[in-house]
């Protein structure tokens, strides 16, 4: 992961440093999110479109938003005017990667376990 940062980020150390580990979550969940693309896009084009709609809107709105809050906010943090952050972890930008990467790998079994189903095969188009 360092080298992969650095080629892309001009090999600058502290950008290396920070990037490493976020870039190691991600790649942890690349295979369940490509997976995910590729079963909803099966779907999709069978004519069954309403349910990779609602798995994308579950794990990206429903559940990566609110993690990414709770994993990257400390308690108390503000959000908007008088309101502040009721829970939180406090991790910073690795708090969202690790939203982000938990979400892909959400998103990958949902599709999996709706491709199987096989409704998306009684769909006329």
């Amino acid at each position: 992961a360092p080298w992969a940062v650095g080629f892309m980020c001009g090999f600058k150390p502290d950008v290396v440093a920070f990037g490493a580990p976020l870039l190691r979550w991600l790649c942890a969940t690349e295979v369940a999110f490509a997976m995910a693309m590729v079963l909803q896009g099966a779907m999709q084009g069978a004519g069954d479109t309403v349910r990779p709609m609602w798995i994308s809107l579950v794990s990206l709105w429903l559940l990566r938003v609110p993690l990414a809050y709770i994993l990257a906010l400390h308690v108390g943090d503000k959000l908007v005017g008088p309101i502040t952050m009721p829970v939180g972890v406090g991790l910073g930008a690795l708090g969202a990667w690790i939203a982000i990467s938990g979400t892909q790998a959400i998103q990958g079994i949902l599709s999996m376990i709706a491709f199987k189903q096989g409704r998306w095969k009684e769909k006329k188009v």
